[in-house]
């Protein structure tokens, strides 16, 4: 196959009609197409995104002011191709053989299915880790209907390169759609990129990729052939595009129940994550690993990332709160600076650290483009906060404490600060160490309605997995869209998803991928890239002592 350019793209509204008009030709087409079929079309797909996954690390890396960092490289190795590839491997699987539930059992009773292990080697990748997804209701037949057909315009976003492709991907195996993607501005860098990677798609009619800013967004939303969106960004661009561009606009739109844009629209808007950190009797190793591992999960991607965890939430009376907040400080102290590469960070970041005034501890010398990192310890836990009520998107991170002492009156008084504080519902932390009662840590999770919760482990793991389901808990209106609307991911295609909670030992046998102080995740990315490409029971082996190693 020929080596496309980035010319080889269409851009500017002029260029929607048609990419809309060759896609909605094929739309029957695609619907005719077997399960098999598309199974052999993803084979194809998972060699020509393998073909082009090094230039697509490295234009990354670049693109973000990585430069050649080999570690920073390896992080947009792990984010753009190794996710996609894992996502196509278990779509086809899905195809091939579709599962069978494996019921899990809930406190509640609620039904609920096993996601994880998904795959052979998962075992051993992500060892005592589960996942399960949460059905909406008792019975709920599990595997999802065939899809609405027609056609989609997917809106993509532009500070993680896997979720315009995997938001694609969704569209066509989910809903039967053909699909005409547009990638978000900042990452127009990936446009030919996903020309190549999606080739058998894109050559056979079933996937345009246009670019363009929003006059192009606006022609494709509004084509009359075109059935429904979705698109992944802020709430405020849900917003313009629902419900106007102006605010006048848009509040009388809200007001009279009225949206400018009246297709079926579906998104995924981020959210301020919160860490719940349940106290208790902590080793001192513990706590360092753990603030290191919670500052990975915040100061990830330059910290642009729709679930990076915003707000940490402790206990007053916990005893060990001083030492664990050093530990936090320390690893903040210890981890390089980032470029504050998306539009505006610099700017917000420096607002934000302004408003919050004398209370602000900031860490790393910021050369110029980047930002240091900033920590706001002991805000009050009540609503109306700055940094509880906005996604701060820059290197913020926020500490709050509850009244509370013990686990149980901890895990109760955080979750009701969740629920009433902090704005989304995309995406919650809990770290419980294993003296926690089961009952509280059981309520709490219950009590927390978000998308996605992760004990022990950060959400990000989650997006990542592909068989768990990502996205906000589900019932956000069109007017207080909050986290967003509707699925994505959910490899194995089940039916009626409330959540997904997944779980992983509060001392996990490797360092975790976006801990600052790993050490082989050069070679681990690039291992797992093959691995998911070809699985290969004598690269177990090897993946395994990169990551012991880490």
């Amino acid at each position: 196959m020929a080596e496309l350019s980035p010319d080889a793209v269409p851009c500017g509204p002029e260029a929607a009609d048609g990419a809309v008009s060759r896609v909605a030709a094929r739309a029957a087409a695609w619907r005719e197409v077997e399960a098999e079929e598309r199974a052999g079309l993803l084979a194809a797909c998972a060699r020509c995104v393998t073909a082009v996954a090094e230039e697509w690390a490295a234009r990354g890396a670049r693109a973000k002011g990585f430069g050649d960092g080999r570690e920073l490289v390896a992080e947009e190795r792990l984010m753009g191709p190794w996710v996609v590839l894992r996502h196509l491997r278990l779509y086809r699987k899905a195809l091939s053989h579709p599962p069978v539930p494996r019921r899990a059992p809930q406190p509640d009773g609620r039904t609920a299915v096993r996601v994880l292990p998904a795959a052979p080697g998962d075992r051993l990748l992500f060892p005592f880790h589960e996942a399960v997804s949460r059905l909406g209701r008792d019975g709920a037949p599990p595997r999802r209907r065939r899809g609405p057909g027609g056609v989609a315009v997917v809106l993509g976003a532009g500070n993680v390169s896997s979720i315009p492709p995997l938001d694609v991907l969704w569209q066509l195996l989910a809903e039967d759609r053909v699909v005409v993607l547009k990638p978000n501005p900042v990452a127009a860098w990936q446009s030919d990129l996903l020309v190549r990677a999606f080739a058998p798609l894109v050559e056979a009619g079933f996937l345009a990729v246009v670019d363009g800013g929003a006059a192009t967004g606006a022609a494709l939303v509004g084509h009359p052939d075109v059935d429904a969106v979705h698109l992944t960004g802020s709430a405020a661009t849900f917003d313009a595009v629902v419900w106007g561009v102006g605010a006048a606009e848009r509040a009388r739109r809200k007001a009279a129940g009225v949206p400018l844009l009246t297709k079926e629209v579906t998104a995924e808007l981020g959210c301020v994550t919160p860490a719940l950190v349940v106290p208790g009797r902590w080793r001192r190793r513990d706590l360092r690993n753990w603030a290191r591992s919670l500052v990975g999960m915040r100061v990830h991607n330059a910290s642009f990332d729709c679930n990076a965890v915003q707000v940490l939430v402790t206990a007053r009376g916990w005893p060990q709160r001083g030492a664990f907040l050093d530990e936090v400080r320390r690893a903040l102290r210890e981890t390089p600076v980032r470029r504050a590469w998306y539009p505006g960070a610099e700017a917000r970041f420096h607002d934000l650290v302004a408003a919050e005034g004398s209370r602000v501890e900031l860490f790393g010398r910021a050369p110029e483009g980047a930002t240091p990192w900033a920590l706001v310890p002991d805000l009050p836990p009540v609503a109306g906060q700055r940094l509880f009520a906005e996604e701060a998107w820059c290197g913020v991170l926020a500490e709050t404490a509850v009244d509370a002492e013990g686990p149980e009156d901890f895990l109760e008084r955080a979750a009701a600060l969740c629920e009433g504080a902090f704005w989304g519902n995309l995406s919650a932390v809990v770290v419980a160490p294993p003296a926690t009662p089961r009952a509280a840590l059981e309520r709490a999770l219950l009590a927390l309605r978000y998308g996605t919760v992760a004990v022990n482990t950060w959400a990000g793991l989650s997006f990542a997995l592909g068989s768990p389901p990502w996205g906000a808990f589900p019932g956000n209106p069109l007017e207080d869209v909050r986290s967003g609307i509707g699925w994505v991911h959910d490899t194995p295609l089940w039916d009626d998803v409330e959540r997904c909670i997944v779980r992983a030992p509060f001392r996990p046998p490797f360092r975790p991928g976006w801990d600052p102080r790993h050490r082989t995740l050069e070679p681990l990315s690039r291992a797992l890239c093959a691995w998911e490409e070809e699985p290969r029971v004598r690269a177990l082996p090897r993946l395994a002592a990169l990551a012991l190693r880490g």
